[in-house]
């Protein structure tokens, strides 16, 4: 069987089993990117996005073995890589303060200019998607993370969730009104497609 047709816990199974590397590769191919971008969208800076993405998919090797089948790949990721973004963020702010404290002491700040616009945009929708999205109940936020960040159609959205295609339609469509909520509280909003 190739790796291209396995499904993610499959995969995960070769790797633990037999140290395929292939394997392993074809879920860092897979799911990469949805760990970048969201890593991207809430850091800004492509270094750091990439250091989180390594992280994930390092932590991902250590625990693969003990993943239970019903866990949903792309859901995990993605929690994995809030935890790490704040990780870094925390890091980060630390190191930061340490070196620059001097230097604030010494210099007024510089005024910070907010945009004026109310109209919300991806760069107002961008930094806060992925907290929004981790603040929806596991199912709703699997269910659009399969649907919109892994591109999977509703009938695979349903199969991966379990659930039968129609009832994966009404699911994204509650977990999509639930993020506008989200979204709303936040300062921004998403556009919503039929």
């Amino acid at each position: 069987m190739s790796v291209r047709t396995m499904t993610d816990h499959e995969l995960l199974h070769e790797y633990t089993t037999r140290q395929s590397e292939t394997a392993f590769t074809e879920l860092v191919q897979r799911h990469g990117g949805m760990v970048y971008a969201s890593a991207m969208r809430q850091l800004g800076n492509p270094h750091q996005a990439e250091e989180v993405t390594q992280a994930v998919f390092i932590l991902l090797a250590r625990k693969a073995s003990s993943l239970k089948p019903s866990v949903v790949i792309g859901g995990w990721l993605f929690r994995a890589a809030q935890f790490a973004v704040n990780d870094l963020r925390k890091s980060e702010f630390r190191r930061q303060r340490r070196e620059t404290l001097v230097y604030e002491m010494n210099t007024e700040p510089n005024p910070v200019h907010a945009d004026p616009t109310p109209n919300a945009s991806w760069e107002q929708v961008a930094p806060v998607l992925d907290q929004c999205l981790d603040h929806l109940g596991e199912k709703d936020r699997h269910a659009i993370l399969l649907r919109f960040f892994e591109n999977k159609s509703l009938a695979e959205v349903g199969a991966a969730l379990g659930i039968a295609e129609d009832a994966a339609r009404k699911r994204v469509r509650r977990a999509l009104d639930k993020l506008q909520q989200l979204l709303v509280k936040e300062g921004a909003s998403l556009t919503q497609d039929s």
